[in-house]
């Protein structure tokens, strides 16, 4: 299965994460839960803020992705640009496996270097 990947500038460089080869259905579950809850629902009024729903959904990448980045890191490190779509993309892979190329045109770069 592909794997995604996610760049993030950290101390000044890119470093290129992969998402783990083995995601357990315990994360596809809260997957399920958080997009009922946040993405899909036509509901407005949270019972959290914005900023909020956005760090419980960066808290979830960062899990997916075992832990291999913090959320401080995911934040400081990622182009704003790509900050949700980054989101959203990791949640279509969780559920479908489809890996969408975020930012860049995929290269041999983009290969996990560990596979």
């Amino acid at each position: 299965m592909q794997k995604m990947k996610v760049a993030l500038f950290i101390d000044g460089k890119e470093k290129a994460f992969y998402s783990p080869s083995f995601i357990s259905g315990r994360i596809g579950r809260e997957g399920a839960d958080l997009e009922e809850k946040y993405l899909r629902s036509q509901q407005i009024d949270f019972e959290e803020t914005q900023t909020e729903v956005l760090d419980i959904l960066i808290d979830f990448v960062c899990r997916g992705f075992g832990n291999q980045f913090t959320t401080d890191e995911f934040l400081d490190g990622i182009d704003t640009r790509f900050m949700y779509k980054t989101i959203a993309s990791f949640f279509k892979y969780i559920t479908t496996g489809v890996v969408e190329a975020i930012g860049a045109n995929e290269s041999e770069e983009d290969i996990d270097p560990n596979e």
